[in-house]
């Protein structure tokens, strides 16, 4: 029987500093080689998608983390007044947040402008909703419909959520797409890169996938939302209070929609997902103050210091070219 193995990387801006990191432990539990060789598919959202590529392409992992922490203030630069106090009167602006130049720069820095889809080392799925079209639209580098798409954009497309950013206008196939985070149908794209490794297997559907082949799958959080939002508040809000939580209530809840799905989908000694709760920390996307990085990487190392042994365990074993 054959093994497709995957991994899967959750967006969620900022905090994606806390899958950058669990994927650089995973590299280093591999023993050095190239990464994209574990992996039959990577599929990424949002921030995820940018970690995903660099896995990808074999990139170093420990780079990505630092991306976050010397990029991040260029991304999302400080506020001029409190954090809080600018996501409430943000709420009244016209436009984006952010402008998307730093973002386009800093993907250009890491990727370069010529590098495509197609130059992976390993299949890539990256994922955008093109609200032209109405329709989710997956960026794959195994397909030759997007495989020539730039690395660069396709990683900007996913990561630029509403509000936050503009639409990533992408033209491709001679037509022109306005592309919006991934985040906003598949906050966690574990179970479309199952779905995918059917799809690419050919085969009709999931029992008749695995009479032939296990998947084993790795999903990589970003971290689970503990603020909460009040009985009052919940009742009361009208639509210009409910922007900006409702953008983190529906990534939250799609992440943990598919998270539910997979572990019933893979067995579970072939599934296993790090995630970690925000406590103590700004659980905001666009919080890249030194101060709240230095928090969100404090978490991740914990959870894997706390836990080490366990999530050893916790990879499947291959008796195949493949070891996790």
């Amino acid at each position: 029987m054959s093994t497709f193995r995957i991994l899967a990387i959750d967006g969620g801006g900022i905090r994606g500093v806390i899958p950058a990191i669990f994927l650089a432990k995973i590299a280093a539990h591999l023993g050095g080689g190239p990464l994209s060789s574990h992996f039959d598919l990577i599929a990424g959202t949002s921030t995820g998608s940018l970690i995903a590529a660099a896995a990808a392409c074999d990139e170093n992992i420990q780079e990505c983390v630092d991306l976050y922490r010397l990029l991040g203030p260029e991304i999302f630069p400080p506020m001029t007044v409190g954090h809080r106090e600018r996501k409430w009167t943000d709420i009244f602006k016209l436009g984006p947040s952010y402008s998307d130049k730093p973002l386009a720069n800093a993907l250009q820095k890491m990727f370069g402008l010529t590098r495509k889809l197609s130059d992976a080392n390993t299949r890539l799925m990256i994922t955008s909703y093109d609200v032209l079209n109405r329709q989710i639209y997956l960026m794959r580098s195994h397909e030759q419909a997007t495989s020539v798409i730039p690395m660069w954009e396709a990683c900007k497309a996913s990561c630029s959520a509403p509000t936050y950013f503009p639409a990533h206008i992408l033209t491709a196939d001679g037509v022109e797409r306005p592309l919006i985070d991934g985040g906003v149908f598949s906050n966690n794209p574990s179970t479309l890169a199952v779905s995918e490794a059917i799809r690419i297997a050919r085969k009709d559907g999931i029992r008749d996938f695995q009479k032939e082949n296990r998947i084993v799958l790795v999903s990589l959080g970003s971290g689970n939302l503990l603020r909460k939002i009040s009985v009052d508040q919940a009742r009361d809000w009208g639509p210009l209070r409910w922007i900006k939580p409702l953008i983190d209530v529906l990534l939250d809840g799609t992440a943990e929609a598919a998270h539910i799905s997979a572990r019933h989908i893979v067995t579970s000694a072939n599934y296993v997902r790090w995630q970690v709760d925000l406590s103590d920390v700004n659980d905001d996307l666009d919080d890249a103050s030194s101060e709240n990085i230095d928090a969100l990487q404090g978490l991740a190392n914990a959870y894997l210091d706390c836990d080490d042994g366990a999530q050893r365990e916790a990879y499947p074993a291959d008796s195949g070219k493949h070891n996790i």
